[in-house]
Parts: structure tokens; sequence; C-alpha cells
């Protein structure tokens, strides 16, 4: 099948571009940035036409809350653009957030929890200029509260193991929204992935570990990547942001 060698051909060449440039680039810093650049240019080769994607920066809301530095994030094509990597970005425009890691661990994997955690959903203001229901408006920004932004954890080599699940669960226990602020997909590359299954009430969720040891197509977590970024996309087009909140804070 076309789309399951073009995968795995990708999570090859992330890997390669990771292995050939960790030979050489010393500075933790630089490997940091490298990794990130390597994750952003695959997303914007697959998504540019329906994404903004910058690297770094923080989620904001309009009272002022904001998360902790995120790798990657995804806003909306529409979305005024103010900043661009390394800004600030509103939580309504905010489709797709992605933590990157040179290699996963226990305690890495709980830094990346706590920052999808601090992601501000409180003090929204969401608005829809179309012709749709008032019922589907409100489905609609119900969605965008229990399922936005999709919240990737990616790494380029380290540990995964189907025990950490539990203490991922923590990380939700005390929140309005528990299955929120969980990520949504766990990769390490060509070695496993953890993935958010919903469940058909679409609040509550259960988190499956799959290694490649036993699902061997490494490249399934990329397709499952795109696929789920994409449909977060479509909100767009039913719901904008309405930045005169952000806006009138400085009058």
């Amino acid at each position: 099948m076309f789309f399951k060698s073009h995968f795995i051909s990708i999570a090859d060449i992330i890997d390669s571009k990771f292995r050939s440039y960790q030979q050489i680039v010393k500075n933790p810093a630089d490997k940091g940035e490298l990794c990130e650049i390597f994750m952003k240019e695959f997303l914007l080769d697959a998504l540019d036409d329906s994404f903004k994607i910058f690297r770094g920066g923080r989620i904001v809301n309009s009272t002022g809350n904001e998360s902790k530095q995120m790798d990657i994030v995804l806003v909306g094509k529409r979305t005024i653009k103010l900043f661009g990597d390394k800004g600030i970005y509103p939580t309504e425009s905010v489709f797709g957030c992605i933590s990157i890691t040179s290699t996963l661990t226990k305690q890495k994997l709980y830094d990346c929890c706590s920052e999808f955690k601090s992601i501000p959903k409180k003090d929204f203001h969401l608005h829809n200029y179309g012709c749709f229901s008032e019922k589907f408006v409100f489905q609609s920004i119900n969605i965008w509260r229990t399922l936005l932004p999709y919240k990737v954890i990616f790494a380029y080599q380290g540990a995964l193991e189907k025990t950490w699940i539990k203490d991922i669960y923590d990380f939700g226990r005390d929140e309005e929204i528990p299955y929120n602020v969980l990520p949504d997909l766990i990769i390490v590359n060509k070695l496993g992935f953890i993935e958010k299954i919903r469940a058909k009430d679409g609040v509550s969720a259960e988190l499956q570990f799959f290694p490649f040891s036993k699902y061997p197509n490494y490249g399934l977590p990329f397709g499952k990547m795109l696929f789920n970024l994409n449909n977060a996309n479509w909100e767009e087009f039913i719901l904008q942001p309405q930045l005169e909140f952000y806006l009138n804070k400085d009058i």
C-alpha cells in the first residue's frame, strides 16, 4: 500500500537526519533546535495549507494565563498573524501542539505532560459567524473544550513502557476535563507509540500501548498524527476566536 510505505519512509528519513547530526552536534541546545526543525519540516510539507506552524512560544488566554513553553504550535490558517516563532498564541486559535525530545525518559514524559496540562482552557471566547444552528455551535464548542488542541510527544529515541500509562492518567486526575490535558499521541520513533483512544461519549478515553516489536508498521503514528490534525483543522471553518478580548486589553 502506498501510504504504509510513505509513512515508513518518513520515519526512516527523520531517523537518518537525527543520527547524522547526533555524531557532529555536541551542544544540547543546538541538538534540541535541530530536533524541532526536522519535525517542523515534516509538518510543513504535509499541513502547510491547513495551519500556520511555529517553533516555540506560549499559549495564552484573555485573562493573561499562559502555558509553559511549547516546542511546536499549530494555529488556524485564517488567524491574524501577530507573532511568528517564539511568540504567544491565543488559546482559541491553537489546534495542535507538539513536544519534541531527542531521548524520551520517564522524567521527560512528566515534563511534556506538565506542558500540556499548563495550556489554559478557561476564559475562552469563540464565535460562529455562519448559518449553523445554536445546537451545532454548542456541540462544536464542546469539541474544542474536550478534544483540542491535539497534543503529541515525539522522541527520536529512548524508552516507552506500558506501565507508564498509569502515571500519565495521574496528570488529569484533578482536572475539570481529565482527558483533555493528557497527550493524544506519544511516539518514540521506530520503537512504539501510546495513543489516546476516545470512547463513544466523546469525553472519556483509554491510553493504549503499541510496541513495534508486535506492530511492525513503524510509520503508522505519522499517519495518525496527520489524520487527527487535519480533522482538527475543520473546526476553524465553524468557530473563530474573538480576538477583541485580547486586543481590548491594551485600550
